[in-house]
């Protein structure tokens, strides 16, 4: 039997193992560094689905409404501004096929850059006047495929990534000045991909097939890659990424309706979002942007919304 001199030597060494937090540790949610502010949507137009977001200087939000065929624009208030678009292949006319998710993008002087389904990029000015068009459907240089995502460095020059497995990049005016990639796995490959832009001028492609994020500088030589592996007990699918001022990558888990935070080295920092239709839900997120005060826009599109957050 045991003493009772070592019964209580036992109770008080336990009591001090806990005080002193060297007991087995209990796996916690991942918390979300960024509060929900407020919602952007007409409420009006029929079957509004707004898959793509990007946001002026002046804090003007633009949502890309596929299936109106339509770029809507709020001011930061949330108050509707203008809208313009129609469905077609035509200047200023915008085509959408299901399962094609397209993308806009606006730069420092406020031009409105779009991605359609006619496999071109038009440009506009913040009113809605149409300004230029490249692109056609194809391999070759200055040619795209599906799911043509955007970014623009601060020197006005755009990225795009499509199916093709590969980034472009161009002039303000469509000018090509040069591309890498390929569908593949080796670093420097890719499938699917997305792209962002720092303020440092580096390109992040995040890879929807692959589950990988990839960084390279801003001719295309890769600097760096990891594999984003589950979180939370879910497998992530990467639709968009963003960076913020301070260079974390915010990406949309489009099937899991969460965005997932990392540094850049691929550390998980945060999550949030949730399935629903309540603040700070989403239901089948596709794009998302960050303004430079580092809030997040996120394209809520079963939801018929964009959803505004800022950081905590």
């Amino acid at each position: 039997m045991k003493s009772k001199f070592y019964l209580a030597c036992m109770l008080l060494l336990s009591i001090i193992v806990v005080a002193c937090g060297t007991a087995a540790p209990t796996a916690a949610p991942l918390g979300s560094p960024v509060t929900f502010v407020s919602s952007f949507t007409t409420k009006a137009q029929p079957k509004e689905y707004p898959m793509a977001v990007a946001v002026d200087k002046q804090g003007n939000v633009y949502s890309l409404d596929v299936r109106n065929s339509c770029i809507v624009k709020f001011d930061a208030a949330g108050s509707l501004v203008n809208k313009w678009g129609t469905a077609g292949t035509g200047n200023g006319q915008f085509l959408f096929r299901s399962g094609s998710p397209t993308d806009v993008a606006v730069d420092e002087k406020g031009n409105v850059y779009v991605s359609d389904g006619s496999y071109r990029v038009q440009k506009f000015d913040s009113t809605g006047k149409f300004l230029a068009s490249w692109g056609s459907k194809g391999k070759g240089d200055g040619q795209f495929d599906e799911s043509m995502t955007l970014a623009i460095n601060s020197q006005g020059e755009i990225y795009v990534a499509d199916e093709n497995g590969r980034v472009q990049k161009f002039d303000s005016n469509g000018k090509f000045l040069l591309k890498w990639g390929g569908a593949g796995t080796p670093q420097g490959e890719l499938f699917s991909p997305s792209v962002a832009v720092d303020k440092a001028g580096n390109v992040f492609v995040s890879e929807y097939d692959n589950g990988r994020v990839q960084e390279f500088d801003g001719s295309g030589k890769p600097l760096a890659k990891f594999f984003v592996g589950t979180v939370e007990g879910a497998t992530p699918t990467l639709a968009d990424i963003a960076v913020d001022s301070q260079g974390n990558l915010y990406l949309v888990d489009v099937n899991n309706n969460r965005v997932l935070i990392l540094d850049e080295t691929g550390n998980v920092l945060g999550v949030f979002g949730g399935k629903g239709s309540g603040d700070g839900q989403f239901s089948s997120p596709y794009r998302l942007t960050i303004d430079g005060y580092d809030n997040v826009y996120v394209a809520d599109s079963d939801n018929a919304r964009i959803e505004k957050f800022k950081p905590n």
